[in-house]
């Protein structure tokens, strides 16, 4: 004979398990090559424009170069895939590495220096860096997205002189993005 104390304890029994069950095996994905594990905030100022704030370059270790690309809000990762980023006209080499930090608004691309240089003897050759498909996470395409005349061991910013970037008016932004007349200009440190 079946009480309500026993009902009770096999249901909750039941409940547990399947909850367990959830937690365990949530977190697989069906097709792992296709995941990206990112953290960050992804609908950060919606209204405002997405830019590049600042851009450093430094050599890390012995044939190891590191660009740091900072952003004004998170980037969506989809968008600054090796597929996605140019140095001197060329996509990303398969060893090189981009890792974004906890928030998503800075990433780090390792390269090798015989990529940037293309073969060639010359040190500290400047290049040009494009990151045409650039998005942020809420869909606002990246006000520039070609930089020039970059070197090793300097560090750029960038900030525009004649107008806030902070939420500007819906037709401000599209007159921004279709004329480029604002005043989004550079600064250069040497490291």
């Amino acid at each position: 004979m079946i009480t309500h104390k026993t009902l009770s304890v096999s249901i909750i029994s039941v409940f547990i398990f399947l909850i367990m069950h959830s937690t365990l095996f949530a977190d697989k994905p069906k097709d792992a090559k296709h995941t990206f594990s990112y953290r960050g905030m992804r609908m950060a100022n919606a209204d405002g424009l997405f830019y590049v704030t600042k851009i450093e370059t430094e050599i890390e270790q012995a044939g190891i170069i590191e660009i740091e690309i900072k952003f004004n809000m998170p980037a969506d990762p989809r968008t600054l895939q090796k597929k996605n980023i140019s140095i001197n006209g060329q996509f990303l080499p398969a060893n090189a590495l981009i890792a974004f930090n906890k928030a998503g608004d800075k990433i780090k691309i390792l390269i090798r220096d015989s990529f940037l240089s293309a073969g060639k003897d010359t040190p500290n050759r400047p290049f040009h860096l494009d990151l045409p498909e650039a998005k942020s996470f809420n869909h606002i395409p990246l006000y520039l997205s070609h930089f020039d005349d970059m070197e090793c061991d300097k560090e750029y910013k960038f900030t525009f002189l004649n107008i806030p970037p902070q939420k500007p008016p819906r037709e401000m932004h599209e007159e921004m993005h279709n004329h480029h007349h604002y005043e989004y200009i550079r600064f250069e440190e040497k490291d």
